[in-house]
């Protein structure tokens, strides 16, 4: 009995008609060893992944502990004379001095709230406008607030820049960054209708006056009339209570310095939970707010959290019962920023900035990395870290107030052994608008098709980011942010 061999259409399908049909072991066996070796060489190079990253975590511990015996400063200027360092001026700047290092000025405002913490506001000042009362009340106010563990840097990082004297901002690539990520170092061209990225510049100079929040418990808001930060009184707070006293008091306040009867709203996922909690309590602050516009608007949270936040959840009773500031100090957030400064340990910080915010590295421009992680872990409640973690536990993905883990102090917080549910079906405001994201890890669509069903009224803009990867924290710092978000924004704004 013969065998037909069909004509070969790969040069390499030799080796299989002589595996099959002639029996030749040589050339099996040649085969077999070369995918041993490459399977070999495969498990090699992940062994040495693991071993590499095990090596940088130890080197990242000992600095840390070598950090809580000497100035954090001190190891900032030793690690960038290490070799394949690079420093970006922003990373270490406070927000006053990102504020001055584009040319604009800032006044900074202290807001006493009901249950008397001050928080701080900055205002963003524009130096072509003239720097009175006078002038400045004639613009349009506009508070825009910060999420979980941010502060108001989170408005003004995307990029650097300059404000020109014919009152153009105009936006750059720091000197460190490649040409190939952003072309010439500076925009080709900017005119007056030219968007920008760092959104607090872009609306202070298309004639808004603008305020930056900053919540209690963080880096810029950390006084008390009476309470100091090293009590636990200090630290019981939760987001209710940012509802409750914080907006309230800031918009009252804005309004009052301002002598307006209404002020536009921007927020960003925590942000945005704070406003749609008000609203739901408060139909005199909904007529206040014209328009709110919510980055990423997270408000129901059944399932899809993918952040590496969601680890943290079994420590929801830890968290409760130590009220703290979380997670650390301002001088190891800046160490560990700093020393990601280096071509070494670059990867592997951006990997720890996607565990937690998702983000891919094409959205972003990796040589501003430090610079996000420096704005990011800017201080919180472990009440606060506690209350979303409830949120992202609970099964039906409501947004309910604060559990105090006790149905006995439940009782005695809110007169009932549950806590109670926000309720956006009791929004009445007609002024809203929402900006999302596909690839959310904080915010899934589902969520916001739910939250966009449960609201009341029609809304002024429903738009989903063209861009299937963009992220939360993109809508922020993301590559054409200008375009592809503040651009939309101020079409919104445009209306009021």
């Amino acid at each position: 009995m013969s065998t037909t061999i069909s004509k070969m259409k790969n040069p390499d399908d030799h080796r299989s008609i002589f595996c099959n049909h002639q029996n030749n072991d040589s050339k099996c066996l040649s085969s077999t060893t070369t995918k041993k070796i490459l399977i070999e060489c495969i498990r090699y190079s992940i062994r040495m992944i693991i071993m590499f990253t095990i090596i940088l975590s130890y080197i990242f511990l000992v600095l840390w502990l070598m950090l809580q015996l000497t100035s954090a400063s001190y190891w900032n200027t030793l690690f960038h004379l290490l070799p394949g360092s690079f420093r970006n001026d922003d990373t270490n700047r406070n927000i006053y001095e990102l504020i001055e290092s584009r040319g604009f000025k800032y006044e900074q405002h202290f807001v006493e709230t009901n249950d008397g913490y001050i928080l701080q506001l900055v205002r963003i000042i524009n130096p072509l406008i003239a720097n009175d009362d006078e002038h400045y009340n004639r613009l349009k106010p506009i508070l825009l607030h910060h999420g979980f563990q941010c502060t108001g840097t989170s408005w003004l990082i995307a990029r650097n820049g300059t404000l020109l004297s014919n009152g153009i901002f105009q936006e750059y690539s720091d000197e460190h960054e490649s040409t190939a990520s952003y072309g010439n170092r500076f925009n080709s061209y900017p005119t007056k209708d030219t968007v920008g990225d760092s959104l607090g510049f872009v609306l202070a100079t298309k004639g808004y006056d603008v305020w930056l929040a900053n919540y209690r418990g963080s880096i810029y808001s950390t006084n008390h009339t009476r309470l100091r930060t090293d009590s636990k009184e200090f630290w019981k707070f939760s987001i209710d209570e940012m509802i409750l006293y914080d907006l309230p008091a800031e918009i009252d306040y804005i309004l009052e310095k301002t002598q307006r009867k209404s002020l536009s709203y921007i927020g960003h996922s925590q942000g945005n939970l704070m406003m749609f909690g008000l609203m739901s309590l408060s139909d005199y602050y909904s007529e206040r707010i014209r328009p709110f516009i919510a980055l990423s608007p997270v408000f129901y949270h059944d399932g899809g959290i993918r952040s590496a936040l969601t680890r943290f959840i079994p420590f929801i009773d830890y968290l409760r019962s130590n009220p703290s500031m979380v997670p650390f100090s301002s001088g190891t957030r800046s160490f560990f920023s700093n020393v990601c400064e280096n071509i070494l340990t670059k990867q592997l910080c951006f990997n720890m900035f996607y565990q937690f915010t998702g983000t891919i590295m094409d959205n972003i421009n990796p040589n501003r990395l430090t610079v996000f992680t420096s704005n990011i872990g800017m201080g919180s409640s472990s009440w606060n870290a506690a209350h979303l973690l409830q949120l992202y536990k609970r099964l039906d993905g409501n947004f309910t107030s604060f559990d105090m883990g006790d149905s006995v102090k439940n009782l005695d917080r809110y007169g009932q052994s549950e806590p109670f549910n926000y309720d956006a079906s009791i929004i009445n405001s007609t002024n809203i608008a929402l900006i999302y994201t596909e690839n959310d890890w904080f915010n899934t669509i589902e969520q916001i098709e739910r939250l966009r069903k449960t609201l009341p009224k029609k809304l002024i803009d429903d738009y989903l980011i063209p861009n299937e990867w963009y992220g939360h924290v993109d809508l922020l710092w993301g590559y054409n942010v200008g375009k592809m978000v503040n651009q939309r924004i101020l079409n919104i704004l445009n209306h009021y």
